[in-house]
């Protein structure tokens, strides 16, 4: 059937490209870094590497979990369902992501001593790493929420919408990049107010964390590009996700700052010399700020806690089977 055949390569091509934009963004981010000083495509590779863990834990995982779903009750007409499948998945992706971006952000030095901390690593590179992975994680949420939103569209049979879109974060990646190094090159109060931010103000060069700032921009307009559009096609139940996403917002900031609490009470005792120390602090911060964030979520009676708990109950506490006994005169 050479028209369907036609039909799933006019389908496909641009869903190929939609995916592939992602990584012509970061091969160009790379060559911008060849311009840099020495060891800027290390730092922007390394700070890449890291993020990447939660997005393909989180972020892949949901994406693909719920793409036969939504391909399900669309092609069923089941349009509430499909809204409803969307933002429940959506807000599921913002109650993992969210304390785990802000807790990178605040243990990000920690995280990147633990990772590369060896060897000829500098405590300079491990800075400049640091920094950048921050300037991804700003993003974390929005690469996972573009996942998910793209392939709602793909679900719906559309795929040249979202390459248009891609298309469009692409450009403004490019363009802010551009932008970003030529003003961190040439404003002085730029510069200062970048170098302050992220701590870096000591180091002679700063220029490659506009890289990964202005990725993380480019997502952040493609996830709500995609959303917006989401929304004129008709999937309008993604609205009742604000009430969700501003208090996973505000608990994850209290978690972070309980976080960078723990570091600052037991930075006397453990002075972080050793990996060891180091491990201790991340993981001491860590436990304090997801226990903060599991504990409000819990008292504010959170769905996806809620779920969340039920599901490491079933795990881990699964209730005894009652052997079947027959009766004597049963018979076999």
């Amino acid at each position: 059937d050479w028209a369907l055949i036609r039909r799933i390569m006019l389908l496909s091509l641009p869903r190929t490209l939609s995916s592939s934009l992602s990584y012509i963004t970061f091969i160009i981010m790379s060559a911008l870094a060849t311009l840099l000083a020495v060891g800027s495509v290390s730092i922007l590779q390394f700070s890449y590497n890291i993020q990447t863990t939660p997005l393909m834990i989180i972020g892949v995982s949901y994406a693909m979990a719920a793409f036969p779903t939504l391909t399900k009750h669309f092609a069923e007409g089941e349009h509430d369902k499909f809204a409803t499948v969307l933002r429940e998945s959506l807000r599921t992706l913002v109650f993992f992501s969210l304390p785990i971006t802000t807790l990178i952000i605040v243990l990000r030095a920690h995280i990147v001593r633990i990772i590369l901390g060896a060897g000829a690593f500098s405590w300079n590179d491990t800075r400049l790493v640091a920094a950048a992975l921050a300037c991804f994680a700003i993003s974390i949420v929005a690469q996972s929420a573009v996942l998910l939103l793209v392939r709602a569209f793909f679900a719906m049979g559309e795929t040249k919408k979202p390459l248009k879109i891609n298309a469009i974060s692409f450009v403004i990646t490019a363009v802010l990049a551009g932008g970003f190094l030529y003003l961190l090159s040439r404003n002085n109060a730029f510069h200062a107010l970048v170098a302050a931010t992220l701590r870096v103000g000591d180091l002679p060069y700063i220029a490659v964390v506009a890289l990964p700032f202005a990725f993380s921009i480019g997502q952040l307009v493609n996830a709500f590009l995609l959303w917006r559009a989401l929304r004129k096609a008709g999937v309008r139940k993604t609205v009742a996700l604000k009430r969700s996403v501003l208090n996973y917002c505000s608990v994850s900031v209290l978690a972070a700052v309980a976080a960078y609490g723990t570091l600052v009470i037991i930075g006397g005792a453990v002075r972080g010399k050793t990996f060891i120390e180091v491990f201790i602090q991340a993981a001491l911060a860590s436990i304090v700020g997801f226990g903060v964030y599991g504990y409000i979520m819990y008292a504010l009676r959170d769905p996806e806690m809620l779920q969340f708990l039920t599901a490491i109950r079933s795990k881990f506490w699964k209730p005894k089977e009652v052997p079947i006994v027959p009766e004597q005169n049963e018979v076999f």
